[in-house]
């Protein structure tokens, strides 16, 4: 099993953390409802989807070392990368797209 631990000093994970609490904030204070909440955190994840297929197709080390082993998760050349990236893009917009 791959187990991935928290950086709290990466740049996307304090970004999510702070826009997260803002929202919070801002859903207690206006009195939001559950719908306008929804659609935030719909388009929050559909950020973070457009954000992946970037650096799925710009990823300089497609390898993931899991102990002694690394495990070839992106193809490594140019054109597989883009085909992948473009398979993730239409599952993960394919599920936003029905939810």
């Amino acid at each position: 099993m791959l187990k991935q631990r928290i950086k709290l000093t990466d740049p996307s994970t304090i970004s999510l953390l702070l826009v997260n609490i803002i929202a919070i904030i801002f859903a207690v204070k206006e009195m939001w409802g559950i719908g306008m909440l929804l659609w935030l955190y719909w388009a929050q994840s559909l950020t973070i989807g457009v954000f992946t297929f970037l650096k799925i197709i710009y990823i300089k080390n497609p390898f993931i070392y899991e102990g002694k082993e690394c495990k070839k998760i992106i193809p490594t050349n140019r054109w597989g990368q883009i085909a992948y990236a473009f398979f993730f893009a239409l599952h993960y917009g394919g599920f936003h797209a029905v939810y």
